[in-house]
């Protein structure tokens, strides 16, 4: 958010028809609209602030959609983020090597190589988020 030529990251705490709580810059607070709608405004220390709400995005619809083209056991078993890749592209590999470790729910996933090959394609880096069912990683055969 921009306020008074400052950004900050703000979260939606809670909303609903007539308020909406956020939390930035290490503050919590809770606002009544000026207006509803679309277009809510919102006042803060005797200034009007639009508030634009972003579309929800669903991680599992954009999976479907990245990993649509992934190769069998190749896919990020659940949402998560990139580890660690363990492998580089050109690299060869054997069946059953660890290629990518994701973190999911707290927990550490690695996603092995299904068959011998050449690591064609890597299309996500370390610290990345993937949806569930995006490709890992791309193998060619040998």
């Amino acid at each position: 958010a921009d306020i008074e030529d400052a950004q900050f990251a703000v979260d939606v705490i809670s909303t609903d028809e007539q308020r909406i709580a956020l939390a930035f810059h290490q503050l919590t607070e809770t606002f009544t609209y000026a207006q509803a709608g679309p277009d809510r405004l919102l006042h803060w220390h005797g200034r009007v602030y639009a508030l634009a709400l972003p579309a929800v995005l669903d991680i599992d619809v954009l999976g479907a959609a990245v990993g649509a083209a992934g190769v069998a056991g190749l896919e990020s078993p659940m949402p998560g983020t990139v580890v660690k890749l363990l492998v580089r592209a050109g690299e060869h590999v054997v069946a059953g090597q660890p290629l990518v470790v994701i973190e999911a729910m707290k927990m550490e996933h690695t996603v092995s190589a299904p068959h011998a090959g050449t690591v064609a394609r890597l299309p996500f880096a370390a610290g990345a988020l993937v949806p569930k069912g995006a490709a890992l990683a791309e193998i060619t055969h040998l």
